[in-house]
Formats: C-alpha cells, structure tokens, sequence
C-alpha cells in the first residue's frame, strides 16, 4: 500500500528476497506503481549499516533528533537507498541533510482502490484528467503542483494542521491571493537546481533562474509593504523561504547575466572574480583586434582586395587569397596549404598570436573553480 501511494519511478530491493515476494514487486509493476525493479545485494540492507550512513550523512550523534530510533527496517532501506544514489551519481549526496519519519498512524489511510474510485490522480480509465487534481492544481509553480499532489495521496490525520491551512486560505482569499500568484510568476524550480548544485550537475543558466528567483523570494509576502498581520503558518512558510542576503548577491557576482549553456564553452564567470581569468580574456580579445588589423594592414601592403584572415583548429590563423591574386603574394608569406581555387598561407606575424590566443582559450576553461571563501560557503 505504502510504494502504491508514492507510486515510485524505481523500487530497490534485496536481491535474497522469497519468490513470492518477487512476484508482489512484479505485481506492482504490472499495476503502474513502480517503472522499474533494481536488485541490490543482501549486504547493503543491513539495518546497521544504515544507522552509521545516516549518522554520516546527517552529520549528527543520534537519531533522536529526527525520531528515528528502533527503526530497523527502515534503517536497513536507507543503507541501501543511500548507497544506491551515491553509486548511481557518482558522489556523496551533501543536499541530503535531514530526514521525516511518517507512521501510519498519522496518514489518513487510502487503499488503491478508493484512490482510484475517487480518481484523485486519474480517472477510472487512466486518464491525468479530468480528476480531483487537475481541477485543483492551478499552482504557478512546478513545485506547488508537486507538493499538492502529495497532500491528496497522503493526506495527515493531524486536525490543527488542517486547521492552520484553513486560517492561511482565508486570508489568500480575502483578496491578497492574485497579489501572491504574480510575484510567483517567473519563480524557477528550485528543489530540482539546489540537487543538480549538490551534484555538480548544474548549468550555468540555472544559476541565474536561481539568482532571479532568490531576488524575488524577498518580495514572496502577501503582505509586503502592507499592514495586514499573517497568520502563524504563513508567516513560518515566508520566513523559511528567505535565503541568505548574500547568496543572490554572490551569483550576480560571479555569474554573467548571460552566460554560455555548457560551463565548458566559457563565457560564464563575470570579470573581477579572477585575475588569471581576466588576463587570458585579455589576451583573446587583444589578438581579435590584432587580428583585423593584420587583415586592414595586409590589405593595403598587398593590393590584395578579397584577402582574408581566417581560423580553423588544424591550420590555425591563416590568409586565404584567390587563385588569381597568389601572384602578389609576398615573398614572405609561408605556404600553408593550395586548394583548388584558392591558396592559404601564414605570414610571420601571425604565428605567436595565434598561439597565444589558443593556448588563452585553452587556459581559461581548464581554471579551476573560483577559490574564493565566499563562493565555497
């Protein structure tokens, strides 16, 4: 009933299990309530194990604090689900700092065949609507539409709770409701960008959705510049929402307002942050003007209208002039390559810039991350 509810895009589980058991995951397949079974060995759920991991990971003394205590199955399923996710990303998961104990006890209990009459989530034919969600789900954000979707599978027996969501909806809906949807409008998807930071998979225009939308957090109150008092639960959501001052501050710092798509295109780190970094952005766009220049300069000493200086990363900087003007080619012009109507040579000027403005390019995406105490906190 549990993984039915969560409907998990993969279940992990010992590979030692009974047929029977086996036969139960596969049922739950077939039942749409898990994409995929992976199989992990025996030694990995081990409910010892686990305490020490979650210890690790957490960074605590005790379990205690997170009222997880005696819990051995469920000690024995974090062993091997944080193994799991380490193993499959390669590195330790330092954006997983905390953990929830749910017991049944707390969840308003509904058996799959009650969601599914009710077609909360989908309609008696499988269908995404029309259901109880979509008519609910108006949320301007992809995160506010996952966590409804969780409230409706797994709804809390917890009455204050309810109530204390009940005072927030009448508040909203007083008229500070569409004040609170524009100021969401533009707000990115921040639980899926802190993960891929975490996991150093992050791109550099996520950064700046992230920027704009840390900026924007600020303004997340439904009472800002108003007098209007916020109820308790409000009040707590708007306070944890608010991110360090500095940590938009420090990505309009380092980040280019428009940044390259891949990190290691370059074209992402902004001027002032690196001084190496500067230097060998100097240095190409120096040989760039370098460059036009010799074309101008060449131009004029040659008589050579349709010469031109051009790049490729076998030849390197080289001139390209027609078949019918190589007869007042300087003698000084080494041959590079002859095509067919055209001849490509180098002149001696040419040699040491481009080297330089390579071994520049080359340099500058090799840099290590900015070092900066600042940028690590």
């Amino acid at each position: 009933a549990w993984a039915a509810r969560i409907g998990a895009s993969e279940l992990v589980y010992n590979i030692d299990v009974t047929p029977a058991f086996e036969a139960r995951l596969a049922a739950l397949r077939q039942a749409g309530h898990a994409a995929t079974l992976t199989a992990r060995p025996a030694w990995q759920f081990d409910a010892t194990l686990g305490v020490r991991r979650l210890l690790a990971q957490l960074q605590v003394a005790s379990l205690a604090t997170f009222s997880a205590e005696g819990l051995h199955e469920a000690h024995a399923a974090a062993s091997a689900l944080l193994g799991y996710a380490e193993h499959t990303q390669g590195r330790a998961l330092s954006h997983v700092h905390s953990l929830q104990v749910v017991r049944s006890g707390e969840m308003i209990e509904l058996p799959q065949t009650t969601r599914r009459n009710l077609e909360l989530t989908q309609t008696l034919r499988g269908e995404d609507s029309p259901t109880l969600f979509s008519l609910l789900d108006t949320c301007t954000t992809g995160m506010g539409s996952r966590l409804l979707k969780n409230w409706l599978l797994s709804p809390r027996r917890d009455r204050a709770q309810a109530a204390a969501r009940l005072d927030a909806i009448t508040l909203l809906r007083s008229g500070l409701q569409q004040t609170l949807r524009a100021r969401l409008k533009g707000i990115t998807d921040v639980e899926r960008i802190t993960a891929r930071i975490a996991l150093r998979q992050v791109r550099p225009r996520e950064l700046i959705a992230l920027r704009d939308t840390l900026q924007k957090a600020e303004q997340l109150s439904p009472t800002h510049n108003s007098n209007t008092e916020l109820p308790d639960l409000l009040q707590r959501i708007f306070e944890d929402l608010q991110a360090p001052p500095a940590c938009a501050a420090m990505l309009s710092r380092y980040v280019m307002d428009e940044p390259a798509a891949l990190i290691r295109d370059g074209g992402v780190i902004n001027r002032g942050c690196d001084a190496d970094l500067d230097e060998l952005r100097d240095i190409q766009t120096h040989c760039d003007a370098f460059l036009l220049d010799l074309e101008a300069r060449e131009k004029a000493r040659t008589g050579i209208s349709n010469l031109r200086v051009q790049f490729n990363r076998v030849h390197g900087f080289y001139i390209e002039v027609s078949q019918g003007q190589a007869s007042k080619v300087p003698d000084d012009y080494r041959r590079r390559q002859t095509l067919k109507h055209a001849e490509r040579l180098i002149p001696p000027e040419t040699t040491a810039h481009a080297h330089q403005r390579l071994a520049a390019q080359d340099r500058a995406c090799a840099l290590p991350p900015v070092s900066s105490e600042e940028w690590r906190l």
